[in-house]
């Protein structure tokens, strides 16, 4: 990753439109740094040290005719549940995804763009997060954490180094959420039903954009 070519790409005025309310009181020269900061601390170089895990989880196709959204994502011994999305990560639900982390084992948290997608595909996010790591911190990189965060037409790969299980966030064609997993566990469990009290997923207009593969997963 060329840390000065992405803060260079990221900081045109264009992506300022991302940072809504939430914009801070620093000055450029200050949100500068704290982007460049973030990149150092979590940006990844290749994707060497992923690939191996993402495998074990993700099924993509090698043609662009079957690497067409949504078949395939997940692996086919994964669970999959489907639900509505348009981010990479609400505050509420941030949480109960490290929980899954934690409750899997995991020591890390894998954020990947799906470069299929992506508009410019040498500046795609990859990186890699502590399971730790609070929602003030993942929040803290100014442009670059807003971007990834609020910027739709974006989409995700997010996992654990566990691989055991995987979230894929459609933020451009259906706003979907897609949680894969090979067994339930309480965390996941918890974010299922998170998923069905806000009733969004049961919205009409929604349904009727959910590809008919992925219908008999929605939650």
């Amino acid at each position: 990753m060329d840390i000065n070519k992405y803060l260079s790409f990221y900081s045109f005025d264009y992506f300022k439109i991302f940072e809504g309310e939430k914009k801070d009181n620093n000055d450029e020269s200050q949100r500068l740094e704290m982007a460049k900061m973030y990149l150092e601390k979590y940006g990844l170089d290749d994707m060497e040290c992923y690939m191996s895990i993402f495998k074990k989880i993700f099924s993509l196709k090698t043609s662009d005719e079957e690497n067409a959204f949504p078949n395939p994502i997940f692996n086919s011994h994964f669970i999959m549940s489907v639900s509505t999305g348009g981010c990479l990560f609400e505050e509420k639900d941030f949480d109960v995804i490290l929980k899954i982390g934690k409750e899997h084992g995991d020591r890390y948290l894998y954020v990947i763009e799906d470069e299929r997608y992506a508009s410019d595909k040498d500046f795609v996010f990859r990186m890699k997060y502590p399971i730790d790591i609070t929602w003030e911190e993942m929040v803290s990189g100014a442009f670059i954490s807003d971007t990834m965060l609020y910027m739709p037409y974006k989409n995700y790969f997010v996992f654990g180094d566990s691989g055991l299980w995987g979230r894929y966030c459609d933020n451009e064609f259906h706003e979907m959420d897609i949680l894969g997993y090979i067994k339930q566990s309480e965390s996941i469990k918890m974010y299922i039903q998170n998923k069905q009290q806000d009733g969004l997923s049961q919205q009409y207009s929604w349904l009727q954009e959910v590809p008919n593969e992925l219908k008999p997963f929605v939650v």
